[in-house]
């Protein structure tokens, strides 16, 4: 059986540096690289003040993404208050 000692200091290291070279690196991506857990990862993380998160689809989304939504929100508000009685309260 081979027994790798890892120093502390360069586990530190590599997890910061993986860490700041792309943030949208995830903690799971990170602790596979390095053959680590991912609660060490995340603890070497909060320790050292950063927050890593999973980047969520509306996170990377541009503006011309939100577009459709927008088109939809605005013809439904021309929709709505050309004719008041058009839209009515379930109530």
């Amino acid at each position: 059986m081979l027994l790798i000692i890892r120093s502390l200091n360069t586990i530190n290291e590599n997890v910061l540096r993986l860490a700041h070279s792309n943030s949208s690196t995830s903690t799971r991506a990170i602790a596979q690289l390095l053959r680590i857990s991912e609660p060490i990862v995340w603890r070497i993380l909060s320790v050292n003040q950063m927050n890593p998160y999973n980047l969520q689809s509306f996170q990377a989304s541009t503006l011309e993404d939100y577009q459709p939504q927008r088109n939809l929100a605005t013809s439904f508000h021309q929709y709505s208050t050309t004719d008041t009685n058009k839209v009515r309260s379930p109530h």
